[in-house]
């Protein structure tokens, strides 16, 4: 509080106040004895108190010597001097404490600057430090869309390929339903063209009850198979007999040939274990 009020100029209450005390202060004048006893006891502390002390005896019968009255006036004299010099110690010292109190405002107000501009300096660095995080975080950032932009792309071209795939799949389930189709209608036909065999098998028999006699053919490279010898009297004497047999001979020397599944008008033959083989 005494420091703020040092600081702040005084009010008009307290500048009256002042200015009153002045006036109604009245300056004591002295009178001539006091000033000549003040003149004469103006060395008194440098030179009788110093005698009285190295010299009592002769000191204390000096002022045994003088009249009480004067003695009073001296003592009187040295106790206002004394009061004096303490209020002028007082005033300097009051005057001194101000002082180093406005030193200390004064430095205080120079520091409040030194700390701003330290603060300031402490936040400017700071302020520099966030900035390099949002550069890193802005490049991290771009980063990150790039590789989301590649992510995406490689997603609509992996939901293009899926798309492409199904559709191979689809096509390829349908040509796998066709070819199983087919595969039946071949083996269907396998299969009467069997029976047709063997009932063209059963045909052949001649009228004694004997059935007539064939060899197996042979396959080998080259004709893939020869002439069945269908041998016996009954053969010869029997022309239907002979054109029958001439007939199978016909059918098993002609190749089978079959349309391979992906490959329309292949005359490729199937393997020889696909071919077909009359049972005798």
């Amino acid at each position: 509080m005494r420091q703020c009020r040092s600081v702040l100029p005084p009010t008009e209450e307290e500048m009256a106040a002042a200015e009153q005390d002045k006036t109604t202060r009245r300056v004591q004048v002295p009178s001539l004895v006091d000033l000549c006893l003040r003149f004469v006891t103006k060395h008194f502390e440098s030179v009788c108190m110093d005698r009285i002390v190295t010299f009592p005896e002769a000191e204390a019968a000096l002022i045994g010597s003088m009249p009480s009255n004067l003695v009073h006036r001296m003592v009187v004299n040295l106790v206002k001097d004394s009061k004096r010099v303490k209020a002028k110690h007082r005033a300097m010292v009051e005057t001194f404490e101000s002082a180093l109190q406005r030193a200390r405002l004064e430095i205080e107000q120079l520091e409040c600057p030194a700390a701003t501009a330290s603060r300031w300096i402490e936040q400017q660095q700071h302020f520099e430090q966030r900035k390099c995080e949002v550069h890193r975080e802005g490049i991290s950032l771009s980063s990150v869309e790039s590789e989301n932009r590649r992510l995406t792309t490689a997603a609509k071209n992996a939901e293009k390929n899926k798309c492409r795939l199904e559709a191979k799949i689809d096509a390829l389930k349908a040509e796998n339903i066709s070819i199983n189709k087919a595969s039946k209608q071949a083996q269907n036909r396998e299969m009467e063209l069997k029976k047709k065999l063997v009932k063209a098998g059963k045909v052949t028999r001649v009228p004694n009850g004997h059935y007539t006699r064939t060899r197996v053919q042979l396959r080998r490279s080259g004709d893939d198979a020869r002439r069945l010898d269908i041998g016996g009297s009954s053969s010869r004497e029997n022309p239907e007999n002979t054109r029958t047999g001439k007939a199978l001979l016909k059918q098993r020397q002609s190749r089978t040939y079959r349309k391979r599944p992906r490959a329309e008008g292949s005359n490729i033959p199937y393997p020889k274990s696909m071919r077909i083989q009359t049972k005798q």
